[in-house]
């Protein structure tokens, strides 16, 4: 959603953008890995990982026009015609027949994550999206 609005092109959302959903920085994941790999007590235990904010697409693209300065240009392609266009693409590129998929998904599923109990078994801070995406817009 975010290199779209920096480079000034336009952003598709599916569905109305509203739907929150978990983000998660990569750095953060080896983090939190790594943390948990020198807690002895966490040996065995299954952890659940994700980034510090919920948010929906709408949050996401505000976040970017903020970091970047640009305003973005937003489309909204609806469900029902994403729904009918991952099974009429599936016999010709299942590929992208999954892609939309999960973005219907994405869309209509709670996607969201508590990092509290995270950040209580494992010291780490997360990374919220916006220095995130300072950190790769500075440059």
């Amino acid at each position: 959603i975010g290199k779209p609005v920096i480079e000034g092109k336009r952003v598709m959302l599916f569905g109305k953008g509203r739907n929150p959903r978990n983000f998660v920085a990569a750095e953060d994941v080896a983090k939190a890995v790594n943390g948990a790999l020198q807690v002895p007590a966490l040996r065995g235990q299954t952890i659940d990982i994700g980034g510090p904010e919920n948010l929906s697409g709408h949050q996401v693209i505000e976040t970017f026009e903020r970091v970047s300065g640009r305003k973005a240009k937003v489309t909204h392609l609806p469900l029902g015609l994403l729904r009918s266009l991952s099974r009429a693409v599936r016999p010709l590129h299942p590929g992208i027949s999954r892609v939309i998929r999960f973005g219907v998904i994405a869309e209509t599923t709670d996607q969201t994550f508590d990092p509290s109990q995270l950040t209580s078994r494992i010291p780490i801070t997360l990374t919220t999206l916006e220095d995130w995406a300072r950190a790769r817009t500075s440059s």
